[in-house]
């Protein structure tokens, strides 16, 4: 199951990524990946050298280090834990936060140049004020939505692009990827939700959906006063019910946080292997890295690949979406980055 990985590395990773979500104490014992609920300490086992070093690799590649150092802060103060396993996340927490210190003022810098334009935040800083520690999750770009529409696209993925101190900000024309249209204001807790799950959809689809976007959304479902019957009526008309059936079972199962599904899908290891395989939208896969570091044109026809290769996924979860998605990129008109963005 856990491929490149060890099955003890990744069991300790995913419990400790539990713990520094919040979501249940730690206790030292044996881990498991079956966990399923907050009801309980959840206990793990010492780990050798050579599984913390994994457990740092995880954590790096799916872009939570400073969630997994929050659960290592958790853990019982008998519990051995290397000196260089602590410093490497204590540097790494550091560095985090000094990143969504700087994220933070160039976002007040934006929304103060917008004073009155109402710009939606997306994803970024907006889902990591759901976080027990905000400054611990991992920040990347800033994407703004302007309900009204301020912008002509001029990006692949329809925004336009802003640079303030290093910061990258996308101005987004459209707030919900894969062609949604769904009857729902923006913003609203709902909205958000559809967001998220779709903006995870999509890259499922293509180079690979890494575990910081499933924690957003996760905490999301914590932390949204949502309407549960108008958020199951929204998947139905964006057919997205089977794909948030299985994203609800994976958040369930793997981040012990309950959220809203129709029916348990039993096949979350399909969704696990997807996020192992590449980490932080799928940078992390061997090949992948190379068609990232060659010209616009191969990391498109990479992604095409990727895609097709996705095909049996697709068509199982979201196959009016999965279509969509293929035929618009095949058209040359991807609404969605070759290259993912970094939120």
């Amino acid at each position: 199951m856990a491929g490149k990985f060890s099955d003890r590395a990744v069991e300790g990773f995913f419990a400790l990524l539990r713990a520094g979500l919040g979501t249940v104490p730690l206790s030292r014992g044996q881990s498991s990946l079956s966990y399923r609920g907050p009801e309980r300490a959840e206990s793990i086992s010492p780990l050798t050298e050579a599984e913390w070093q994994e457990v740092l690799s995880l954590a790096a590649q799916q872009s939570v280090s400073g969630i997994v150092y929050a659960g290592v802060s958790a853990l019982p103060e008998e519990f051995p834990v290397p000196d260089s396993v602590t410093l490497s996340l204590m540097a790494e927490a550091g560095r985090i936060r000094r990143r969504s210190a700087l994220v933070s003022g160039v976002l007040e810098k934006v929304l103060k140049q917008f004073e009155g334009l109402s710009p939606v935040v997306m994803k970024g800083p907006a889902v990591a004020a759901f976080y027990p520690s905000p400054e611990l999750r991992e920040s990347g770009d800033i994407d703004l939505n302007f309900p009204d529409g301020v912008t002509a696209p001029s990006a692949p993925d329809g925004s336009s692009h802003l640079r303030i101190d290093g910061i990258d900000i996308d101005i987004h024309s459209d707030y919900f990827d894969l062609g949604l249209k769904p009857k729902v204001a923006v913003p609203s807790p709902e909205a958000t939700l559809i967001m998220l799950s779709a903006h995870i959809l999509k890259h499922a689809f293509s180079s690979g959906t890494g575990l910081r976007q499933i924690c957003d959304i996760a905490l999301a479902y914590k932390e949204l006063d949502f309407d549960e019957g108008i958020l199951r009526a929204l998947w139905k008309d964006c057919g997205l019910t089977r794909w948030n059936n299985l994203l609800s079972s994976f958040i369930r199962r793997y981040l012990g946080i309950e959220a809203p599904l129709e029916k348990e899908d039993a096949t979350t290891g399909r969704l696990l292997e997807i996020v192992l395989e590449g980490g932080n939208f799928g940078h992390f896969a061997a090949d992948r890295r190379e068609a990232l570091a060659s010209d616009a044109g191969a990391r498109k026809a990479d992604t095409l690949r990727r895609i097709l290769r996705k095909a049996p996924f697709g068509l199982r979860y979201a196959p009016g979406k999965y279509l969509w998605y293929l035929t618009t990129l095949s058209k040359g008109n991807l609404r969605g980055p070759s290259l993912p963005s970094s939120s």
